[in-house]
């Protein structure tokens, strides 16, 4: 009997497969799908997906699943991703000079696959349920929530991410996927927090290709006096799922939505860290 349940998952524009192994409710993605969905060729997609499968960080949350098992024509094997894995997984990839020629738009691609796609995957299948909606039973056995908590621990932890946010991402995966509340002296931070995505999109600063620009953010960031103090190592927090960004506090936002109305809403902004010239279009009001 087959222990694996197969969907695909519109992403992007992209078809990626979720696949969750019904045993321990575990959720993996095949990678061939991913890294072709951000752009690259066969060749790039066999070359990225060797050195997560070496790499020591990500390789314990890739294995084999047979292609039949996958509902695939062929019997080969696919190597798959734990979802928990995928943003660090991400993350890791380097965008060489070449590729930021030949490819322009990979790298905001990137950025939205890291912190969007191993989110969407779960989502499918509704792991950590739903806001707002009550809880009646389980959703994932507790030996699942266990390992979840454990690498997200891990991966919140090889990231710098201060234990205030890994204790509250804990606690939430907990409530929303086992149904258990801790009645820890945990709190949400005050001030809210943005990644150059979600700024991009509140602001209406899209790519040609029609997605929110986050380089174009970046870009004008480097225009700017941001102090450390400003910048979040965090979870990149959504029903529960895991994943970490630099995130920017309200004080960053209202910085850069100044600079944009101050310069007249550019079309294209140089970003003055590593001289390449970003275009964006305005979509929608930069003032919200």
């Amino acid at each position: 009997m087959n222990q694996l349940e197969v969907r695909n998952v519109n992403f992007q524009g992209n078809s990626l497969l979720a696949i969750q192994d019904k045993k321990t409710g575990k959720v993996f993605t095949a990678i061939n799908n991913v890294l072709r969905g951000l752009g690259f060729d066969e060749k790039q997609v066999e070359y990225q997906r060797s050195k997560w499968v070496e790499d020591k960080s990500i390789l314990k949350g890739t294995l084999k699943f047979s292609g039949t098992s996958l509902g695939m024509k062929t019997g080969k094997e696919a190597w798959c991703i734990d979802i928990m894995k995928l943003p660090l997984a991400l993350a890791k990839i380097n965008i060489t000079p070449k590729i930021q020629s030949e490819m322009p738009e990979l790298a905001e691609r990137l950025e939205i696959y890291q912190d969007r796609c191993a989110d969407a995957l779960a989502k499918e299948f509704n792991i950590y349920g739903s806001a707002g909606t009550e809880q009646k039973s389980r959703k994932v056995p507790l030996s699942s929530v266990n390992n979840s908590v454990k690498f997200m621990a891990k991966l919140y932890q090889d990231a710098g991410v201060e234990p205030s946010f890994i204790a509250l991402a804990a606690s939430k995966v907990y409530k929303e996927a086992a149904g258990i509340n801790f009645d820890a002296p945990i709190t949400t931070p005050e001030e809210h927090l943005y990644d150059k995505t979600t700024m991009a999109e509140m602001m209406g600063v899209y790519s040609n290709s029609g997605n929110p620009h986050p380089l174009y953010i970046g870009a004008v960031m480097s225009h700017l006096s941001i102090t450390p103090d400003e910048i979040v190592n965090a979870p990149y927090n959504n029903h529960g799922h895991s994943g970490v960004a630099e995130q920017y506090k309200q004080s960053v936002y209202d910085k850069v939505q100044a600079w944009i109305i101050e310069n007249d809403y550019p079309g294209a902004v140089r970003n003055n860290e590593n001289g390449n010239n970003i275009k964006a279009k305005f979509t929608l009001p930069v003032i919200n």
